[in-house]
């Protein structure tokens, strides 16, 4: 049995498999991230966005190496950046949410592009009835319907993330515990273990370096086992 199997279960999985899935779309989060971070590049937008994506890039990638320093050592301290960001991903996701829901009330695309950074090619219009770009005022202006689609994918994207996000908060810190309050394991059976020399080390007291030193004999639990 692995270490995995013996982590605790949350929603019929193993918490330290889920973490480890966990991980893998947090480093898609994270290319996503750097896209947009070089979208504001070429776009040159406006310098405020473009530090807070190089922030909330850099955060990413020192998740990602905590989660990987915590998978490969077992240890809870590693585990602590990972779920502040996911706090930090659950805030932006409602930012989002509220800033998709102003876009679509009010028809105009600035609450998503104050955040995101990143301003699409305005639509020309016309009202002139010979210009190929003439709107009839009866119509709805372009720039509002995509201001309305683009705010309604925002939104369910934001949600479908929270949602997510949310979970991965709850395996996380289920995983911390399980770090916290590993169990030491029979130095026979796990001795590649680093919890196995932690139970050496407990159970081989200074009062008791010599055998002799020791208050019950071995070969007494050897009759035991035979019986």
């Amino acid at each position: 049995m692995t270490d995995e199997d013996r982590s605790p279960k949350f929603f019929a999985l193993h918490v330290e498999t889920s973490s480890k899935f966990i991980g893998g779309c947090d480093l898609f989060l994270t290319i996503i991230l750097a896209a947009n971070v070089l979208s504001c590049l070429f776009y040159d937008t406006a310098w405020l966005n473009l530090a807070i994506g190089t922030l909330t890039l850099s955060a990413a990638i020192l998740t990602l190496v905590s989660l990987w320093l915590a998978f490969t050592h077992k240890e809870s301290i590693y585990l602590i950046v990972p779920i502040i960001f996911q706090a930090i991903t659950l805030c932006w996701c409602i930012i989002l949410v509220l800033a998709g829901i102003f876009s679509v009330t009010s028809g105009h695309l600035w609450p998503l592009q104050s955040l995101i950074g990143i301003k699409p090619p305005e639509i020309k219009v016309s009202k002139d009835v010979r210009d190929d770009n003439y709107i009839s005022p009866d119509d709805t202006n372009p720039e509002t319907n995509r201001a309305i689609v683009f705010g309604q994918i925002s939104i369910f994207a934001a949600l479908f993330l929270f949602v997510f996000k949310l979970w991965a908060f709850v395996v996380l810190k289920m995983v911390y515990r399980y770090y916290l309050q590993y169990d030491i394991y029979d130095q026979y059976t796990y001795a590649n273990s680093k919890y196995a020399k932690v139970s050496q080390k407990d159970y081989h007291h200074e009062e008791y370096d010599d055998e002799e030193d020791y208050p019950y004999d071995p070969e007494d639990f050897e009759e035991d086992d035979q019986l």
